[in-house]
């Protein structure tokens, strides 16, 4: 009998035992025993009002405004040049009560206000991608998937350096596992 790594069994044990129906079957409602929470890293998700910027000693509760020239400096540090800034998305639901707002208020940073998501799911995270070419998309937050959910909550997206606002022109709460898009919006001018 062959001999096989310990790990080569965790590993089909773990497949085995994941709880896929939450991103498998989206009309069940079900959700996994898996979840996590934010991991307080520049451009995650906050639990409270106040949303954090690339400066962790910096939390403002309007996303919007934080410096005296907006159209320099947005709330990343970043540059408010790119001539999607103010652009918005509106989410539209999918699966698992995703809904909220989405707007690029700087160069490298998405806000999500009012943004409504029942936590369920393997690994859930917001998603861009251009012409809603999801499975072709790249993750731009920490997984979302976290027990209660978020209901009408602001989440501060930041961009990973090595992509610009040219890289999306939509964002999804996609579940990577499965590839299932929970809700999505493509950007546009207001």
């Amino acid at each position: 009998m062959p001999h096989h790594h310990p790990k080569f069994f965790l590993g089909a044990l773990l497949v085995l035992l994941a709880p896929l129906p939450a991103c498998a079957d989206p009309e069940t409602g079900s959700s996994s025993d898996a979840a996590t929470t934010s991991s307080g890293e520049s451009g995650t998700t906050t639990d409270d009002p106040g949303t954090t910027t690339d400066d962790p000693g910096t939390t403002t509760d309007d996303p919007t405004t934080t410096t005296d020239d907006p159209t320099t400096t947005g709330v990343s540090g970043c540059a408010a040049t790119h001539a999607r800034v103010g652009w918005r998305a509106e989410l539209v639901e999918n699966s698992h009560g995703v809904a909220g707002t989405a707007e690029i208020v700087d160069d490298c940073t998405i806000v999500v206000s009012a943004f409504a998501y029942d936590g369920a799911g393997l690994d859930v995270r917001f998603y861009g991608a251009l012409d809603e070419d999801y499975a072709g998309g790249f993750a731009i937050s920490d997984d979302l998937v976290k027990p209660g959910g978020y209901v009408d909550e602001t989440v501060v997206i930041t961009l990973p350096p090595e992509r610009s606002l040219d890289d999306l022109n939509s964002l999804s709460v996609w579940c990577i596992d499965v590839q299932i898009d929970f809700g999505s919006g493509v950007f546009a001018a207001p």
